[in-house]
């Protein structure tokens, strides 16, 4: 299980007890997970979840970005040189 956890990863963690936890992971250390307000240790894990982001969501969410604000840039260019004011 350790191998399979990386420093930033989203866990969800069902602890032995029942107690559900999710956090960041801070630290995979030698006994157990730390994030920022929790820490588990391995032997308490009943079942965890991990949550990788998405990189392919990722390019497209930063894409679309950049392309709204080309267009909002070009609708402001536009606009600026209709009402003939000045570009300094």
């Amino acid at each position: 299980m350790k191998s399979q956890l990386h420093t930033g990863d989203n866990v969800r963690v069902v602890q032995r007890d029942g107690e559900l936890l999710a956090f960041k992971v801070l630290e995979v250390g030698a006994d157990g997970l730390l994030g920022q307000d929790q820490s588990v240790a391995y032997e308490d894990i009943a079942q965890i979840e991990v949550k990788r982001p998405d990189e392919r969501e990722t390019l497209w969410l930063v894409g679309g970005v950049l392309i709204g604000v080309g267009v909002l840039l070009t609708i402001m260019a536009i606009a600026v040189s209709r009402a003939g004011i000045p570009v300094e």
